[in-house]
């Protein structure tokens, strides 16, 4: 018979722990754990320091650095606001309101960070209907009026931002439905063009650039504000340079921005000089956009 072996437990720690601190001293020397420099992670996809979400804007033939030109004009706490979220979240009081389907929600007069990152319905079936059958293509759209009961007729029909209205079904005119959309913007807490980014495109015509130039500058502009304004703005000026390139209508780019103008930009002068300045540098900014947008791309050009 084999006698079993004698382990010596002692021994087997004694050298465990010479290991371990052999280990150590070594680490030590090598300066881990004497202050050296850990190089930091790498950032993760989708936040202010990936690139992978970089926007392609127009062609680079351009001599200037449109990233660094716009951040000299945008306020450090108003650059990089690609990645902005809203919370999902829904809170207590909002549940409570679905349980006893009371959630209605306002369409008029609520800022478009309630929209989350979605165009809002009246914006979106208005321009549908406006788009269908040429209804675009009417003499004076968005300069001729309607008769005020059937505006607010519509507007009392959009009570809900969650329900669609048909308008077909409804037989609205085409200028009541125009005047109800440009109400839309109106009566918004804080326009489409915040007043941040309104004047640093303003900035774009003070100085001398070619037009390659200033499409892309105003592009990048665009992109940096909230990303509601971003989606809405740009399926705004879609819509409105396929109407200014409708004869029928005669309403040019021109004609459109001094409707549009003040609606989308907004002026905080007081003084009347002033006042009307701005007013004439925001109509010459939205005519740009429109005269010069890109359907295809999304981008002024």
């Amino acid at each position: 018979v084999v006698p079993k072996p004698q382990v010596n437990f002692a021994e087997i720690e004694d050298v465990v722990a010479r290991a371990h601190k052999h280990k150590r001293s070594k680490s030590e020397s090598a300066g881990l754990s004497s202050g050296a420099i850990v190089p930091p992670p790498r950032p993760r996809r989708g936040t202010a320091d990936s690139t992978d979400k970089k926007l392609a804007l127009a062609p680079e033939e351009t001599n200037i650095n449109v990233p660094a030109l716009v951040d000299s004009w945008l306020p450090s706490n108003q650059t990089g606001n690609l990645n902005k979220t809203f919370p999902n979240t829904p809170r207590k009081r909002e549940i409570l309101l679905k349980k006893l389907k009371l959630d209605k929600r306002p369409v008029f007069g609520v800022p478009l960070s309630k929209y989350g990152h979605s165009i809002p319905i009246i914006v979106f079936e208005c321009v549908v209907f406006l788009s269908q059958q040429n209804r675009f293509e009417t003499e004076g759209l968005f300069r001729i009026s309607a008769r005020q009961t059937d505006i607010t007729k519509l507007v009392e029909l959009y009570s809900d931002a969650k329900e669609p209205v048909n308008l077909t079904s409804q037989k609205f005119n085409v200028h009541v439905v125009a005047n109800v959309l440009k109400q839309f913007f109106m009566r918004l807490p804080e326009a489409v063009i915040p007043t941040v980014y309104a004047n640093s495109m303003m900035k774009v015509f003070e100085e001398e650039h070619s037009k390659a130039d200033k499409g892309m500058i105003l592009s990048e502009i665009i992109d940096r504000m909230p990303p509601v304004n971003v989606v809405v703005l740009k399926f705004l000026l879609n819509f409105l340079s396929k109407c200014a390139k409708a004869k029928e209508n005669q309403m040019d780019a021109r004609n459109l921005a001094i409707v549009w103008g003040p609606t989308l930009i907004r002026a905080e002068q007081q003084n009347p000089l002033e006042l009307l300045s701005y007013s004439e540098s925001s109509c010459k900014v939205i005519e740009y956009l429109i005269g010069n947008w890109s359907a295809s791309s999304y981008t002024c050009v």
